[in-house]
């Protein structure tokens, strides 16, 4: 869905390949658990590898703490517990075309889905509270082609 949506957006396609890889990264961590797991000695070579790893498993991180923020704002949401204050904690947190794409498809996603706090929502319900008070933490071109194309991603959720 974020890939839909950062071509319905118009972004480059560089930043398109970009958030391909970055909303996918999180299923690379096989691709980095020798490094907890194995000693390697230092050449040249082990070194390119540990550094291509250690970016990856940097990616990892920035992508866990993505999905962290949505279900921290849904769940702040469903709560009542989303002040000022902690919307604009939210808003420092990774933002970027990329970031935002990504967070909008995880929050419409995540409103739709079962969670131990929340019951799943309906299309029309998750629209309504993504383009109301979650707008605040993403960018109004994401959300307004979101919306523009939301018959779209409500079929892509019923056959995901």
């Amino acid at each position: 869905m974020s890939l839909k949506l950062a071509k319905d957006v118009g972004l480059t396609d560089i930043k398109t390949k970009e958030l391909e890889w970055y909303a996918t990264v999180h299923l690379k961590f096989e691709d980095i658990k020798d490094l907890i797991t194995k000693e390697e000695t230092q050449t040249q070579s082990t070194y390119q590898k540990l550094k291509d790893k250690t970016e990856l498993g940097s990616s990892i991180a920035k992508r866990l703490q993505l999905a962290q923020k949505c279900e921290d704002i849904i769940r702040a949401h469903i709560e009542g517990t989303n002040n000022e204050n902690f919307i604009h904690n939210m808003q420092t947190i990774q933002k970027s075309d990329i970031a935002d794409a990504i967070l909008c498809t995880d929050m419409y996603l995540t409103l739709r889905e079962l969670r131990s706090y929340k019951r799943p929502m309906n299309h029309s319900q998750a629209m309504k509270i993504l383009e109301g008070d979650l707008s605040v933490y993403i960018d109004d071109r994401i959300i307004e082609r979101f919306v523009k194309f939301q018959d779209e991603y409500d079929i892509m959720f019923k056959n995901f």
